[in-house]
């Protein structure tokens, strides 16, 4: 989910098949003198720090997305922890949109 929007959002070539720090880096590089880089350095952090509690892999399983806690917790957090990465994929594509 993350990985298919952030290269959705901002065109990222798949061809080398990144991984997903490398899609989150090239999706949030800014210069610091760009008026966008406050925003997209928090972005970025925002993604780097939750792609290791949910590890989203690059195949499929069937028809269906494969999703697995890095660590072990429990349904409702992960839950929540899904619901705030949708929240923001949207802020994301509302800010660069704009």
């Amino acid at each position: 989910m993350v990985e298919k929007n952030l290269v959705d959002i901002f065109s990222i070539r798949t061809d080398n098949k990144p991984m997903l720090n490398q899609i989150i880096n090239r999706a949030f590089k800014c210069q610091e003198s760009d008026m966008r880089y406050n925003k997209m350095r928090e972005f970025r952090v925002f993604f780097t720090s939750r792609k290791t509690l949910l590890n989203e892999f690059n195949h499929f399983e069937g028809n269906m997305n494969i999703f697995q806690p890095a660590i072990d917790i429990t349904k409702s957090a992960l839950q929540k922890e899904i619901i705030e990465i949708t929240e923001k994929l949207q802020e994301v594509r509302s800010f660069i949109s704009k």
